[in-house]
């Protein structure tokens, strides 16, 4: 979405919610929702102001999801289905208009399309409609009955006063509630119709209701935050507590990830597509805001469990929509299809020209510098060899693609954020052999560009950019992991140079670098903490470094590195003194970008696991647990892309950059799990073992996948990180 788009809509929302608090105060809005005139009343005045005559998808959704916020049962579903469905026949204006007025109000009914076995359905033939429909909602405000016939060839208008049509109220979640609703020898009006438009309109159907019950959500979300810094317990407000702020900073993510997949979804179907985007949406939505639903009921605690409090009505219309429609295990099925029937392939997201044009040129490279034969010899090398090729990369340095992210007036190819996101992805979505040469490229550099002296660019960059310099990250030590302002290595002023003394854990690549990124303290009184910390280049090979590789779970090795007097020029300190920690949170930015190499590699493995299971294409429980698998990875993709777009704007994604990372990362743990669910006993194989399937991969992936929750900031960090900075609960 466009900035002046998304400015306008947040306009139209602005004067929706006026209207809305106007007339549908929250005081009332429970007793309101099962009084028809109140409703009609409402929808009258929302006509007035255009939202029955809105034809973006968009701004449908968005009006949903301020009715489901303010608990506001508005009959759109009905009204935009039905608009949808007249223009396309023509010559309806009179219908149309009374539509647009609200003095039509449409209540719907999907028959045999609409997922759920219990629906019913409907038999038309020559303008007599028979049958039994269920899980009607707006009956109570509605005027006329739209009904899709079983076979989706036609649809049936019918008059809420038409003699053969009884209705029966059926109570529960939904308020209004549902109806059910009988059909014999009832007259009805004939609208033509397809399966495929019936299909479309239930997917928009299937977005609405997505938009509500987030919405509703949003809204419980939002009194939970007000009351974890209100609530006190035991002397402290309960947003003081960790378990707290995870729980709330887990519901951030649910939501976060909802508002993403609701706006990718509704551009897909104003495109003119979008029923994957739909199903993807319902097989993650469903799950993850009725957990939502709880986790705030259980922030509360009694409080909001009575009816009296907002939270109940919010409860409520979560569970009545994520329900419908077939809900959550027909969403799964059709997403588990899809991704069988094309192979593994998803739908691409990104829609920049210029990254698009690179991507083919990045694919195209990689075809003959990467192909089948070049794989084939990694694949014979020890597995804790093959993410680094000297040859490879210093193939890559001729193209100057060790240097995407840099400055042209630095020597790189100043490529945008999401050229290099598109970049990053087709390299490690093949899977290129480039390890040593990412925190050089990637961190390092754009540190010595932005704070380095000239001379120590003079020095770097050129062996940076051409492959020969290979550099690690000196940061984490034993008391000093997350927490890395607590590090204890100092480096003491010694003449011209620094005496560097102390120890550093889980070097990745430390054995092979040439030179070591070093945090060190340089101010041991500092306060706060953070404060006396600066940053040096260290040549591995100086007197007084000892480099003790160990073997970690993920089949390669990190070092434990011993610094005893490592004498280190001054004209080695990268940055101001005592300004490191700036130069280390520096690289954000590259950090976000790179993350979508995790997610374009774990993309590869669905795929490849799709290929894998396709003598198992009819087994529900495969397409199942395929389908959730995959609306997780387009969640991690439009989370990654999101991040990067504000980069590219100029905003610094901190907030969604943790949001993505702590959902990337536990989506990799559970992506491993299922594996091993799906493929059993033969999962836990090495690539030894002949049996393995995909090569051992799986197994190998699950190893790894630890990393990817504990690495560059546990996922504790980023959830504390979420409640503090992003919706101020105190630390």
């Amino acid at each position: 979405m466009n900035d002046n788009a998304a400015d306008n809509r947040l306009l139209i929302r602005d004067a929706l919610r006026e209207i809305l608090r106007r007339i549908w105060p929250m005081a009332n809005a429970v007793t309101s929702a099962s009084d028809a005139m109140k409703l009609c009343a409402l929808w009258v005045e929302l006509c007035q102001n255009g939202v029955a005559a809105m034809e973006d998808v968009c701004d449908l959704a968005m009006v949903m999801h301020e009715s489901g916020r303010a608990a506001a049962p508005i009959p759109l579903l009905g009204s935009c289905i039905a608009t949808r469905l007249l223009a396309r026949i023509g010559n309806q204006e009179r219908q149309l208009e009374a539509i647009q007025t609200g003095d039509m109000r449409i209540a719907l009914a999907f028959s045999q399309f609409d997922g759920d076995n219990q629906a019913g359905t409907l038999h038309v033939d020559s303008g007599i409609a028979n049958g039994a429909l269920a899980n009607i909602e707006d009956w109570a405000v509605a005027t006329h009955l739209l009904a899709f016939n079983h076979d989706g060839t036609c649809a049936a208008l019918i008059n809420r006063q038409a003699t053969g049509l009884t209705c029966e109220t059926t109570p529960g979640f939904a308020v209004p509630s549902l109806a059910r609703l009988s059909l014999h020898d009832v007259r009805c009006e004939l609208l033509s119709l397809t399966p495929e438009q019936a299909t479309e309109l239930v997917s928009l159907a299937r977005l609405l209701l997505a938009a509500r019950a987030s919405g509703a959500a949003r809204r419980g979300f939002e009194l939970a935050i007000d009351y974890a810094k209100l609530r006190e317990q035991f002397g402290q407000v309960i947003g003081h507590y960790q378990a707290i702020q995870h729980k709330l900073a887990d519901c951030a993510v649910t939501l976060d990830v909802c508002d993403l997949m609701i706006e990718n979804c509704a551009n897909a179907l104003q495109r003119g597509s979008g029923t994957f985007e739909t199903a993807a949406l319902f097989a993650l939505a469903s799950p993850g805001l009725r957990k939502v639903a709880l986790e705030l009921h259980h922030t509360f605690g009694a409080i909001g469990y009575a009816e009296e409090h907002e939270l109940p009505r919010h409860f409520r219309r979560i569970h009545a929509d994520m329900t419908r429609l077939g809900g959550a295990p027909l969403a799964r099925l059709q997403v588990g299809r899809y991704l069988l029937e094309n192979a593994g392939s998803l739908p691409e997201l990104q829609s920049d020209t210029e990254a698009e044009r690179l991507r083919g040129q990045v694919r195209n490279w990689l075809g003959k510098n990467w192909d089948e034969a070049a794989r084939q010899t990694a694949r014979l090398r020890p597995f804790a060899e093959r993410d680094s090729d000297p040859v490879f990369i210093r193939a890559l340095g001729k193209q100057g693609w060790l240097a995407v992210n840099w400055p042209k007036s630095h020597g790189g190819m100043e490529f945008s954020p999401l050229e290099q996101l598109a970049f990053v992805e087709e390299m490690h979505g093949a899977g290129v052999p480039i390890a040593p040469a990412q925190a050089g490229s990637w961190l390092i550099a754009p540190a010595l560009i932005k704070f380095g002296t000239q001379p120590q660019r003079d020095q770097f960059l050129p062996l940076i950019a051409s492959g020969e310099a290979r550099l690690c990250l000196g940061y984490s030590e034993p008391q000093a992991g997350s927490d890395l302002a607590s590090l204890r290595t100092k480096a003491i002023r010694d003449g011209d140079d620094y005496l560097i003394t102390g120890q550093k854990l889980w070097t990745t690549l430390a054995e092979t670098a040439t030179h070591i990124f070093l945090a060190a303290r340089t101010d041991l009184d500092a306060k706060p903490k953070h404060a006396g910390i600066s940053l040096f280049i260290v040549p591995s090979n100086a007197p007084g470094v000892d480099i003790k590789p160990g073997m970690a779970l993920y089949g390669r090795t990190f070092s434990t590195v011993f610094y005893d007097e490592v004498r280190v020029p001054a004209a080695n300190l990268i940055g101001p003194l005592n300004g490191g920690w700036g130069v280390l949170t520096s690289a954000l930015a590259s950090e976000r970008v790179l993350m979508g190499g995790n997610v374009a590699r774990l993309k590869g493995l669905l795929e490849s696991m799709a290929n894998a299971l396709q003598d198992r294409s009819d087994d529900p429980i495969v397409i199942d647990r395929l389908g959730g698998l995959t609306a997780e990875l387009q969640a991690a993709r439009l989370l990654v892309i999101r991040s990067v777009q504000m980069l590219q704007k100029g905003k610094p994604a901190l907030l969604e950059g943790a949001i993505s990372k702590l959902f990337t990362g536990d989506f990799s743990e559970r992506f491993g799990e299922t594996a091993l669910e799906l493929f059993g006993t033969s999962a836990t194989l090495s690539e030894e073992s002949l049996a393995a399937p995909m090569g051992g991969v799986i197994e190998q992936h699950v190893r790894a996948s630890i990393m990817a929750v504990i690495g560059g900031g546990t996922a504790e960090i980023q959830r504390n990180l979420i409640a503090q900075r992003g919706f101020g609960l105190p630390r």
